[in-house]
């Protein structure tokens, strides 16, 4: 159910389908479709896929460095990471999350390379 005020309360992907009925005149109202794997798991679009290659990397990311490196909202890396985390590939933290097998170390950032991931080359 979406929430009330549309994507206004909350930039979700239901509130955009209800507001989109809503403004062309029609009962809210709509279908949104998940792509399963054949085990069943939520297929993983590039961006997610890209997101645990550079989480694997470092052990960790910042909400506001993946959203930058994707020129998407902070919004929708939260919710990117949400999903990653039901599917148990990461664990989420206040601002960032790191791999689930990564340690305390990792989740401290005591082990992994400090440098922004969007300041580093090659």
């Amino acid at each position: 159910m979406g929430k009330d005020n549309g994507v206004l309360a909350r930039n979700g992907h239901t509130e955009a389908l209800l507001d989109l009925t809503r403004m062309a005149g029609l009962a809210p109202g709509g279908a949104l479709i998940e792509i399963l794997n054949k085990d069943g798991i939520i297929a993983l679009n590039q961006r997610t896929l890209k997101i645990i290659n550079l989480i694997r990397k470092d052990g960790h990311a910042k909400v506001q460095e993946l959203s930058r490196i994707f020129n998407v909202t902070d919004v929708t890396i939260r919710q990117d990471l949400e999903e990653l985390e039901k599917q148990g590939f990461v664990l989420r933290e206040h601002g960032g999350t790191f791999l689930k097998d990564a340690g305390p170390f990792a989740k401290a950032g005591k082990v992994f390379n400090q440098t922004p991931v969007w300041r580093r080359k090659g």
